[in-house]
């Protein structure tokens, strides 16, 4: 997978709706998304459902976390943030810088059955496939739909 170790979905059992998670993604994650260097993200979090990986400037995050709905399906997301601070365009040129934040994710949400892994891995694929093209993500950014 893009973010590290590939680790199996979580297993539904067919008389409960406890969710088991075998094994956490690799300490540290790395990632490069700005072309240029790959940035460290240690784990600083790990709430057994919910790690956060960030970077030592505390500027880039990875947070990936699972969920479980009320139709026992499992939503797994994986973001991406970045915070920097910039002047905001609005205030008075003596006001002091604003955080922003910027974030990119993507939810796998999977029923407790009726899929294989593979298939939800090879539908997950294909839209970071599609993802993976700069004239559509500029067409995104220009609000297009």
């Amino acid at each position: 997978m893009w973010f590290g170790t590939h680790v199996p979905g979580p297993q539904l059992t067919a008389h409960s709706r406890e969710v088991n998670y075998a094994m956490a993604l690799a300490d540290p994650q790395s990632i490069t998304p700005d072309g240029g260097s790959a940035v460290s993200l240690p784990r600083i979090q790990d709430d057994g459902l919910k790690s956060i990986y960030q970077s030592s400037d505390g500027l880039t995050r990875l947070i990936v976390s699972h969920q479980e709905g009320k139709k026992r399906n499992v939503a797994t997301m994986v973001r991406l943030e970045k915070d920097v601070l910039v002047a905001d365009p609005g205030a008075s040129s003596t006001a002091p810088d604003v955080k922003v934040t910027l974030s990119c994710w993507m939810v796998i949400d999977r029923p407790a059955f009726g899929f294989t892994n593979a298939e939800i891995e090879d539908y997950a694929l294909g839209l970071l496939a599609k993802m993976n093209n700069s004239s559509l993500i500029q067409a995104l950014l220009g609000e297009q739909h």
